[in-house]
C-alpha cells in the first residue's frame, strides 16, 4: 500500500510522482494526448507483468448477469407454445396476451436502463450489479407462481427492468476493471454470455415445463450474488472518483495481482479523474461531450437496425418449412451458431480491431440479407411466401417458404447472417459505447445508449408485420441490408479505433477532436 492515500487524490498523485507536471489547470486535449504518449511505453510494459486471475474472476461474476439476461430473452420461445396450448389448465394465453408476454421485457428494459444509469453514478458499478440480482430472482419466482396472465406480465416486466439495468451496468464495469490488452475480449464476453443464456433457455425448454424453467433461470443470479460479494471488487475508477482511495488501491491490486506495481496505473487514473464528478444528461450535452454520446447512441441504434430481433423471431418458421425435425431443433441450431460465432468474435476483438470486425460483420450481413430478399422476390406470384401475411404468420402456420430445392438458400442466408452479426455488430457496440465516454459521463452515455438500443428493438419487433405488409418480404430484408451498409460505412469512416488503448488514451484522442 502507498502511505498518505487518505489525504486526497491530488496529494496522492503528487506523492507518488512529485516531478510530474501539474496539468489540472489549462490542460486541453492535445496536452493530455502528449502525456498519455509519454507514459504509453511504461504502461505497456506494466500490463505485460500483471496477473489477471482476479480480473477473470471479477469478469465471470459480472457476466453471469448477462447469462441471466439471455435466459430472460430465450424464455418465451419454448414457453409460449406451452402457455398457448389448449391443454394448459393453469394459464392459457391467446395471441394478443402472448405478444404482451414477450414485449413487456423490452418495455421493462427501457426503464431498467434509466434506473441503472442513475445507480451507476450514485452508488457504484458493483452495487448496481448486486441490485439486478434480486430483481432477476423475484421476476422468475413471480412467473413461476403465476395463476393469471397479470402475474405473468408483472414477472416479465420485473425481469425486463433487471435486464435493462444489467445491460447498462456490465459493459461499464468490464471496461473499467479490464486493462487494454484484454478489454475487448472481456467486454465481448457479455454478448457471449447473452447468447449462451438464450441457447440454454432453448435447450432446457425442450424438457422442462414453464414453471420449472423459471425456477432453473433463478439459479444463475443467485450464484452471481455470491460471486459478486467475494470475487468482484468495486471499479477502481469509480472509487477514486468518489474519494475512496484506500479501497481503490486494494481493488486495483486484486485485479492486477498482488505482485503488480500499480503506481503507474494509479497515476494515469488520477490524471484522468482529478476534479471529475458524475454528470447529468444536460451536463453531458452542455459539456462538449456530445460526440461520445452521439457515437454511442448511433452505434447502439444501428445494432438493432440490422433487424436481428425480427430475423431471429421467425427462425423457427423458416426451419419448419425446411422440414427440419423436431421443430425445436431449428432455434437450437441458430442459438448454437450464435454462441460459436460470438466466441470467435471474443477471441478476435483485441487482435483484428473494432473497426475491422464491424466492417466485416456489416458486409457479411448485408450480402446475406440481399440474397435472402432475392429468395422471396423470386417466389412465384401468389405463392404463400409472397402473401401479405408472409413470415408475419406465427410459427406453425401452413404457409410455405419455398420450393424444396431452393430452401437451402434461405437456410444458408439465415446461418450466414447470424455468423456475421455475432462477429461484430452483436458484441462490439456494447464495448465501444462505454469506451468512448469519459468516466464522469459513462453512466449517462451507457444509460442513454442502452435505452436507445431497447427502444429500437421494440420498434423493429412491433412494426415488423406492418413493414412486411407495406414493403413485402423482399423489401423488408433489403431495408435491413441497407441499414447494414450504413453501419459498415459508419464504422469505417466515423468510429475511432480503440483497440489496445487505455481508457485515458481514448479520452485524450476524443478530446483532441482530430480524425483518428
Amino acid at each position: 500500500m502507498i502511505p498518505g492515500l487518505v489525504h486526497g487524490p491530488v496529494k496522492v498523485f503528487r506523492m507518488i510522482y512529485p516531478h510530474e507536471p501539474d496539468v489540472r489547470e489549462g490542460s486541453d486535449g492535445e496536452e493530455e494526448l502528449l502525456l498519455c504518449r509519454k507514459t504509453n511505453d511504461d504502461l505497456e510494459t506494466y500490463y505485460k507483468t500483471v496477473n489477471s486471475c482476479g480480473l477473470y474472476w471479477a469478469t465471470l461474476a459480472s457476466v453471469l448477469g448477462s447469462f441471466s439476461f439471455g435466459l430472460v430473452l430465450g424464455y418465451s420461445s419454448p414457453v409460449l407454445p406451452q402457455l398457448q396450448a389448449e391443454s394448459n389448465s393453469a394459464i392459457h394465453l391467446d395471441s394478443t396476451q402472448a405478444s404482451w408476454f414477450g414485449s413487456l421485457v423490452t418495455v421493462g428494459a427501457m426503464a431498467g436502463a434509466l434506473f441503472g444509469g442513475i445507480l451507476l453514478g450514485l452508488f457504484g458499478r458493483k452495487t448496481c450489479l448486486l441490485t439486478c440480482v434480486p430483481l432477476f430472482v423475484l421476476g422468475q419466482l413471480v412467473v413461476c407462481g403465476a395463476t393469471a396472465p397479470a402475474m405473468l406480465y408483472t414477472g416479465r416486466l420485473v425481469l425486463g427492468i433487471a435486464t435493462g439495468c444489467s445491460s447498462v451496468t456490465v459493459p461499464v464495469y468490464l471496461s473499467e476493471v479490464a486493462h487494454p490488452a484484454v478489454r475487448g475480449i472481456l467486454g465481448s464476453c457479455m454478448q457471449l454470455m447473452v447468447v449462451t443464456g438464450i441457447f440454454s433457455a432453448f435447450l432446457l425448454g425442450g424438457w422442462l415445463n414453464w414453471r420449472w424453467l423459471a425456477i432453473a433461470s433463478a439459479v444463475p443470479p443467485t450464484l452471481q450474488f455470491m460471486m459478486l460479494l467475494f470475487a468482484a471488487p468495486e471499479s477502481p475508477r469509480w472509487l477514486l472518483a468518489a474519494g475512496r482511495e484506500m479501497e481503490a488501491l486494494r481493488a486495483l491490486q486484486y485485479l492486477r495481482g498482488m505482485n503488480a506495481s500499480v503506481e503507474l496505473e494509479v497515476r494515469a487514473l488520477q490524471r484522468a479523474l482529478t476534479g471529475e464528478r458524475s454528470m447529468s444528461v444536460m451536463e453531458v450535452m452542455r459539456g462538449g461531450l456530445m460526440r461520445p454520446l452521439s457515437l454511442g447512441v448511433i452505434v447502439m441504434v444501428l445494432q438493432q437496425a440490422t433487424g436481428v430481433n425480427a430475423i431471429l423471431f421467425y427462425a423457427q418458421n423458416i426451419f419448419e418449412k425446411a422440414k427440419v425435425t423436431p421443430p425445436t431443433l431449428g432455434p437450437l441450431l441458430v442459438a448454437a451458431v450464435q454462441v460459436l460465432a460470438t466466441g470467435l468474435a471474443v477471441s478476435l476483438a483485441d487482435r483484428a480491431g473494432r473497426k475491422t470486425l464491424l466492417v466485416l460483420s456489416g458486409l457479411t450481413m448485408a450480402i446475406s440479407l440481399v440474397i435472402f430478399g432475392g429468395y422471396f422476390h423470386l417466389q412465384p406470384a401468389g405463392h404463400p411466401a409472397n402473401a401479405t401475411s408472409g413470415l408475419a404468420a406465427p410459427p406453425g402456420t401452413a404457409s410455405d417458404l419455398g420450393h424444396g430445392s431452393f430452401t437451402w438458400l434461405a437456410l444458408c442466408c439465415m446461418m450466414t447472417y447470424i455468423v456475421g452479426f455475432s462477429l461484430g455488430w452483436g458484441p462490439l457496440p456494447w464495448v465501444i459505447m462505454v469506451e468512448l465516454a469519459p468516466n464522469a459521463a459513462r453512466g449517462v452515455v451507457g444509460a442513454v445508449g442502452t435505452l436507445s438500443n431497447w427502444l429500437m428493438a421494440f420498434l423493429i419487433t412491433k412494426e415488423f408485420a406492418d413493414l412486411m405488409h407495406a414493403l413485402g418480404e423482399d423489401g423488408v430484408f433489403w431495408l435491413f441490408a441497407g441499414a447494414c451498409v450504413a453501419g459498415l460505412i459508419f464504422a469505417a469512416v466515423v468510429l475511432p479505433e480503440t483497440k489496445g488503448q487505455s481508457l485515458e488514451q481514448i479520452q485524450a484522442r476524443m478530446g483532441s477532436k482530430k480524425p483518428q
